[in-house]
């Protein structure tokens, strides 16, 4: 167990999981995979088996995943060629992400995205949101922006690699503190994002400079103690790149009024899972599945009536109806007068000859 895990508190850690990374991850790491019917499920499987492993290693009573959203964001108005050299994703690869929040629905797993906004940027606002809560704080991404944000409460996970990465890490990968990322990626750019950075400058001759100087500010009001004349000339020459860059790298906090009690999440909830798992014909999934007690049953004139009384069998109850398209529902209350009595329970049937009781208080 590194240190990192040990300061983690289960009833005070949030995972905040980055879908992208985990769908691209997912996509590209495993042989194409298809239904009987033909579709591309590659990808759904690898994301179920990544969150799978997450939730056995650690099992998180707080998690949720964040989302991008499609079309331009704020940083395209600062930069209109922002990701403009970004190829575009696989068509199947939008059929498979609606089958993975499909997933993501049915076991409770709280999914956030906004018009708009990036999934970094949502990250990084709920991040500040829960630590200022006294929650910590995993952001499961491989995500190279993301390190900006590391301190004593934030810590990054590479589920791949499985590692942890706290300040003391990130300070020793690059050679400075973690606060300094921007200044260094405004230096070097990233290719990817279509990000400029200053042309000739590559990560060593930026580790240099973050390391000589505070910020990209006090490398500019400080050129002349730039030691290469090479590189303060090309410094000069790209000064609106370098400012732009940082700008681009820099994340962004939105309010996004999310509550830490909306990602509470339960290893119990993964039976919910159950048919979509039939559905797109996971056996491995399925054969793994925790067998869910059933609730006891009473027989009456040949029906059945089952009284629900743990959250498990609740959630395996929604995906059961849901997979069905059909329900009747009906209000139990402690009087006939519809003014005046109290809603004790709410019966549900999806089936012929099995009904189900929800009782409100037991």
């Amino acid at each position: 167990m590194t240190h990192i895990e040990k300061k983690l508190d289960s009833k005070k850690t949030v995972f905040i999981i980055d879908g992208s990374s985990f769908l691209y991850r997912a996509f590209y790491a495993l042989k194409p995979m298809f239904t009987i019917q033909g579709e591309p499920i590659g990808a759904v499987f690898g994301f179920c088996r990544m969150m799978k492993k997450l939730i056995d290693t650690f099992n998180p009573e707080y998690m949720l995943v964040a989302w991008d959203m499609k079309g331009a964001t704020e940083r395209h108005e600062l930069f209109p060629d922002y990701k403009a050299t970004r190829q575009a994703a696989p068509q199947d690869l939008f059929v498979q992400k609606d089958h993975i929040q499909k997933f993501a629905d049915a076991i409770g797993l709280l999914q956030v995205s906004k018009q708009g906004v990036e999934a970094d940027d949502i990250m990084y606002s709920l991040a500040q949101d829960f630590a200022v809560q006294g929650y910590h704080v995993v952001l499961v991404t491989t995500d190279k922006d993301m390190g900006q944000m590391v301190n004593h409460t934030v810590v990054l996970y590479d589920s791949f690699k499985e590692q942890f990465y706290g300040r003391e890490e990130l300070e020793q990968k690059y050679g400075f503190p973690p606060e300094k990322l921007p200044f260094y990626f405004a230096l070097i750019g990233d290719s990817s994002d279509n990000i400029p950075g200053v042309k000739g400058i590559g990560p060593k001759g930026a580790t240099d400079l973050v390391q000589q100087f505070l910020s990209l500010h006090d490398l500019y009001e400080h050129i002349n103690l730039v030691p290469k004349e090479r590189m303060r000339q090309l410094l000069l020459e790209n000064k609106d790149n370098a400012l732009l860059s940082e700008q681009l790298f820099l994340l962004r906090y939105h309010p996004l009024a999310i509550a830490i009690e909306q990602s509470k999440f339960s290893s119990r909830q993964w039976v919910g899972a159950q048919p979509l798992f039939q559905e797109l014909g996971f056996k491995s999934l399925l054969k793994e599945m925790p067998a869910v007690e059933q609730p006891p049953a009473s027989v009456r004139y040949g029906l059945k009536f089952i009284a629900i009384s743990q959250a498990d069998q609740l959630q395996q109850l929604c995906a059961a109806i849901k997979k069905a398209g059909q329900c009747a529902i009906d209000t139990e209350t402690d009087g006939l007068n519809a003014y005046q009595a109290g809603l004790v329970g709410i019966s549900l049937c999806y089936e012929a000859g099995t009904a189900y009781y929800i009782p409100l208080c037991l």
